[in-house]
């Protein structure tokens, strides 16, 4: 058992001061029994109280982007954390044989989830709350085992896991406003007391995640004095429900199947060699077999005269533009086309189903309001339809590290050889000819 006293004093400008005392505390316990000298038993228990961190308590809004709104929870509860494990261990000191198997699992009671909606105003909000217990299981057990008295043995590991988390949210937009003094939607005009003891009237929906996975691999391995052989494949299956639309992704299968070969030769020269080839499935769907919707965007107004003599440009433009979801609409059906006087031979290639979805968005004038209108609905949906697959649509890893290379490579492009010289050749390529070509 430990337990550690922690102390927070925060002061914001604007806000309240905000103090905190508390007390977290973590049991452990082991229990270890010996069957016989080739076999044991283990098993632990990990515990921990854990208290909400002092940015998801304090009420301050964090608005840098203005339509991501994102505020903490004074009354938020602390959380505590269960861990089991449990081992079987088995070995054979006279034939090799080995087995291991264990048993684990967690539970994490009033866990501080997400809370995410729109507010009419057309911004995102979010806000940590206390969600429903979260759990995860998994089992696994791995064999390894000569065969016979050959020079074959076999290697087996088998998992399966499953785990169930929560998040909430919003059934509809919410108005925002009457949460912030005047019309400016800064974050000292928000009324966060206000907000915060109108939160749990508001109407959430609650999103239960629940994943599956599985995940076999076997070996089978020859060896002697001179050579190892082995030859194996593994495989593993993923999917996952959510019930806030009664939706489930793809079951995902990841395959690979190898070989390999470790030889020593006559004067201690060793030769290997290995191989593997992976598939997928249910990452994607083949092409041609699913309707994509596609977006048309047109404005009636343009921002200067579109005249070529007596033609108006844009209403050619704007034909077009009518033109193609009418054809991707109706299409055009193979006695359309003979009706034209086509040689039969190039019918098929002139013929179109019809019945492609479409969006229209038409607008008056493309002005900078109506720009971040688009640029709304559009960050909108990603948001949307990241809830629904349970993705994070705002993820930023994969800029992090870009923003790491860069600072790696952005002084080789300022003549510095030495960092030239530490990219790869591709990068030394492009910074070549960019300093062959600069004009200062």
């Amino acid at each position: 058992m430990s337990a550690n006293p922690t102390d927070t004093h925060n002061e914001t400008t604007g806000f309240d001061t905000y103090d905190n005392h508390v007390l977290n505390w973590a049991p452990q316990a082991m229990l270890w029994y010996d069957i016989d000298d080739n076999t044991n038993v283990r098993g632990f228990y990990f515990g921990r109280s854990q208290q909400p961190s002092v940015s998801q308590l304090m009420r301050v809004p964090d608005n840098t982007n203005p339509l991501s709104v994102s505020f903490g929870n004074m009354y938020l509860e602390p959380y505590f954390n269960h861990s089991f494990r449990s081992d079987f261990r088995h070995t054979n000191k006279k034939n090799f044989l080995s087995v291991n198997a264990g048993l684990d699992g967690g539970i994490v009671k009033n866990p501080i989830v997400n809370a995410q909606w729109y507010g009419t105003n057309g911004a995102q909000y979010s806000i940590p709350v206390n969600g429903k217990d979260s759990y995860n299981g998994s089992f696994r057990i791995m064999l390894n085992s000569p065969i016979a008295k050959s020079n074959f043995s076999v290697f087996l590991m088998s998992r399966a896991s499953y785990s169930k988390s929560s998040s909430y949210v919003g059934s509809s937009s919410f108005d925002m406003g009457k949460y912030y003094e005047g019309d400016n939607y800064d974050a000292e005009n928000f009324l966060a007391d206000k907000f915060l003891e109108d939160f749990h009237s508001l109407d959430f929906t609650l999103n239960n995640l629940q994943t599956v996975g599985l995940m076999e691999r076997l070996r089978l391995t020859y060896r002697n004095d001179v050579v190892e052989l082995t030859a194996g494949g593994r495989t593993r299956m993923s999917k996952s429900w959510y019930t806030i639309a009664n939706q489930s992704t793809n079951m995902t299968w990841s395959n690979q199947v190898s070989a390999s070969m470790n030889w020593t030769v006559p004067g201690g020269l060793g030769i290997v060699a290995d191989g593997n080839y992976n598939w997928y499935n249910g990452y994607t769907t083949d092409q041609g077999t699913q309707l994509i919707p596609a977006d048309f965007i047109a404005f009636v107004n343009t921002p200067n005269p579109t005249k070529d003599g007596d033609q108006d440009v844009h209403e050619l433009f704007l034909g077009n533009y009518f033109a193609q979801t009418k054809a991707l609409a109706f299409g055009k059906t193979a006695d359309e086309v003979r009706a034209e006087g086509t040689p039969e031979e190039i019918v098929p290639a002139r013929v179109f189903t019809g019945n492609r979805p479409t969006t229209s968005i038409f607008g008056v004038a493309l002005t900078p309001f109506a720009l971040g209108e688009l640029i709304a609905l559009y960050e909108h949906i990603t948001f949307v339809e990241g809830t629904v697959w349970g993705l994070d649509s705002y993820d930023q890893w994969g800029v992090e590290l870009g923003k790491q290379l860069a600072k790696q490579i952005t002084p080789a492009i300022s003549q510095d050889d030495e960092a030239l010289a530490a990219q790869d050749a591709s990068t030394q390529s492009l910074i070549q000819f960019y300093r062959a070509n600069r004009k200062f």
